[in-house]
C-alpha cells in the first residue's frame, strides 16, 4: 500500500507530459514516443494496482511501482537536460540577435554612402562596416582588414579579424537529402572551366581583323563582359589593363544566350557580339586567316555588317588547372566514382586538359541541351548521377542531377539550383563532402541496425517476464545515449584520405 500511496503522485503529476503529450499525438493523428510510454505507464500502474488490492487474483502478486517511479525519474531527468540546453541556446541566440545592427551604409556607384535598412539590401550591394560591428548581411570582404562580430553563426563573443580573401572553407547543404544521394553517386560529372580550372584566366594574346584598331575594341569587350558571370568574362572584365577605359563605354539592350555569349548595341547603333566563334559570327565555325592558332581559351567579337556578322577580334586567355584538381579526381576514382569532364571547348583541349587531372571520359563541344543529354543518358543506364559546375549554362543540368554541387564563386543561378554549395571553391572539400556523406550514412545505418537489435532482443524478454520493467526503462535510456553517442563521431575532423 506505501508503495502504491508513492506512486499515485508520480502518476498523477510527474507524468503529466507524458500523458498531455500522448493526448495531442492522438487528437492530430500521430504516433509519437509519448503514446506508448504512456500506455506502458497505464497497464504498468494498474496491473500494479490490481495485484495490491486484490492479491492473487488477475494480477497476481507481483507489483512494479519501484520500477514505474525509476521509469519516470529517467524519462524526466533526460528531458530537463534537454531543456537546459536548448534554453542555454536560446538565450545565447537572443543576446546575438539583440547586437544585429538595424541599419547597414551602402555604397554607391558614385562613391557616396547611404544608411539604409537591412530589408532593402540586394544582392550585389557593397557596404562599409566599423571596425568591430557586426556584418549587417552575408557576404564577402572586398579590401581593408576590420574584426567581425561572428556572434549570431559561431556563439563566439570575440570580434574576429577579417581581410581580404579570407574565406571559410566547407560546403554548404541546400537539400536535406542531398548528403544521402550524395553517398551514393556513381557517375559525378564535371564542368571544365571556373570548376577544374581556376576562375580567373590570364589574358595572353590579343588578334584583330584588318583595319580594326584593337585599343578601342579591348576596352569595349571589357565593359560588355561585365554582363556576364562567365569565368572568361570576369577575366575580361578585370583586365587591368582595359578596366579604366571599359568606363567610358556603354552597352545597350544587352542580352546573353547560354552557352554562347553577349549581344548588344553600342552609343552609335551598331550591333555587336561577344563570346564562342560560332556565336560571333552566327554559325560559322572556319577561322579567320588573320588569328593564329591558339590551344588555349578564346573569347571572340564581331560585329553585324549589313546582314553578315563579321569576327573582329579574338582575345586569348591561359587557364590554370586548380591545385587540388588531380587529388580530388584521384580520391573519387579511389571511392569507386567515375568522373566524366563536361566542356563547350574543342574536343582536343578538352581532352589534353582531362589527361591532366586524370578523367577518362569526355563530352566536348557541349552546348547546354548537349550537357543535359549526356546526363540524361547515363540515369538512364541505372547510374545514379552527380555534377559539379558554376556557370549560367550549368543550372539545368544541376537541376537534372540526381544531386548536384555548384562553385560558390559560380553564377547565382547555378548555387540556386544546386543541391550544395562548395563555400570554398576547393574541388578537395568536393571529395571531403562525398567522404561525410558516406560516413553519414554508415552511421545511420548502424544506428538502424543497433535498435533494431535491441528492440527485438529486448521486447520479447519483457514480454515473457525475463527483464523486469525498471532494467527495460533503463535499456530504452542506454541505448537512446548508444545511438547519439555514436551520432557524435560525425563531429569529428575528417581528413581527405578517411573512407
Amino acid at each position: 500500500m506505501t508503495s502504491w500511496l508513492v506512486s499515485l503522485p508520480v502518476m498523477l503529476f510527474s507524468a503529466g507530459p507524458f500523458f498531455r503529450g500522448a493526448w495531442h499525438s492522438v487528437k492530430s493523428r500521430k504516433v509519437g514516443m509519448d503514446v506508448p510510454v504512456s500506455l506502458g505507464l497505464l497497464v504498468t500502474f494498474v496491473a500494479s494496482s490490481g495485484a495490491t488490492f486484490s492479491p492473487g487474483g488477475l494480477f497476481g502478486h507481483e507489483v512494479y511501482f519501484d520500477s514505474l517511479t525509476m521509469f519516470v525519474s529517467f524519462l524526466l531527468g533526460g528531458r530537463f537536460v534537454e531543456l537546459m540546453a536548448r534554453h542555454r541556446a536560446a538565450e545565447s541566440l537572443e543576446s546575438a540577435l539583440a547586437a544585429m545592427p538595424e541599419t547597414a551604409c551602402r555604397l554607391l556607384d558614385d562613391g557616396t554612402e547611404e544608411q539604409v535598412s537591412l530589408h532593402r539590401l540586394r544582392p550585389g550591394d557593397r557596404v562599409r562596416v566599423s571596425m568591430g560591428a557586426a556584418f549587417p548581411a552575408d557576404g564577402c570582404l572586398e579590401s581593408g582588414v576590420t574584426e567581425a562580430d561572428e556572434s549570431v553563426l559561431t556563439g563566439e563573443s570575440r570580434p574576429m579579424p577579417k581581410r581580404e580573401g579570407l574565406a571559410r572553407r566547407g560546403v554548404m547543404v541546400q537539400r536535406l537529402d542531398a548528403l544521402e544521394a550524395l553517398a551514393r553517386v556513381d557517375r559525378l560529372f564535371v564542368d571544365k572551366t571556373g570548376t577544374l580550372t581556376e576562375e580567373k584566366s590570364r589574358r595572353v594574346s590579343v588578334f584583330s581583323a584588318p583595319g580594326v584598331e584593337i585599343q578601342g575594341l579591348g576596352p569595349a569587350a571589357s565593359a560588355l563582359a561585365r554582363w556576364s558571370s562567365h569565368p572568361l568574362s570576369k577575366a575580361l572584365a578585370e583586365d587591368p589593363e582595359w578596366v579604366e577605359a571599359a568606363k567610358q563605354h556603354a552597352w545597350q539592350g544587352v542580352t546573353e544566350e547560354a552557352g554562347q555569349g553577349l549581344q548588344a548595341i553600342d552609343h552609335d547603333g551598331h550591333h555587336w557580339r561577344l563570346g564562342a566563334l560560332a556565336w560571333v559570327a552566327n554559325g560559322e565555325t572556319a577561322r579567320p586567316s588573320w588569328q593564329a592558332r591558339h590551344d588555349g581559351l578564346e573569347v571572340w567579337m564581331g560585329r553585324l555588317d549589313g546582314d553578315v556578322w563579321q569576327p573582329t577580334a579574338c582575345i586569348t586567355f591561359d587557364e590554370q588547372v586548380r591545385p587540388d584538381a588531380r587529388q580530388a579526381v584521384a580520391g573519387l576514382q579511389r571511392k569507386g566514382v567515375a568522373l566524366t569532364l563536361l566542356s563547350g571547348d574543342r574536343p582536343e583541349r578538352a581532352q589534353a586538359l582531362a589527361l591532366q587531372v586524370g578523367i577518362s571520359e569526355v563530352v566536348a563541344s557541349a552546348s547546354p541541351k548537349d550537357k543535359v543529354a549526356a546526363v540524361a543518358a547515363a540515369q538512364r543506364r541505372g547510374e545514379r548521377v552527380g555534377m559539379v559546375g558554376d556557370g549560367v549554362n550549368d543550372a539545368p543540368v544541376l537541376a537534372m542531377a540526381d544531386v548536384s554541387m555548384a562553385m560558390g564563386q559560380g553564377a547565382l543561378v547555378s548555387r540556386v539550383h544546386a543541391d550544395a554549395v562548395v563555400l570554398s571553391n576547393r574541388l578537395a572539400d568536393v571529395l571531403l563532402a562525398h567522404q561525410l556523406a558516406r560516413k553519414t550514412m554508415r552511421v545511420v545505418r548502424q544506428n538502424l541496425i543497433w535498435a533494431a537489435a535491441y528492440n527485438a532482443t529486448c521486447i520479447p524478454l519483457a514480454l515473457l517476464g525475463y527483464l523486469p520493467p525498471w532494467a527495460a526503462g533503463l535499456g530504452m535510456a542506454l541505448s537512446s545515449l548508444a545511438v547519439i553517442g555514436n551520432s557524435l563521431r560525425l563531429s569529428r575532423p575528417l581528413t581527405r584520405e578517411a573512407a
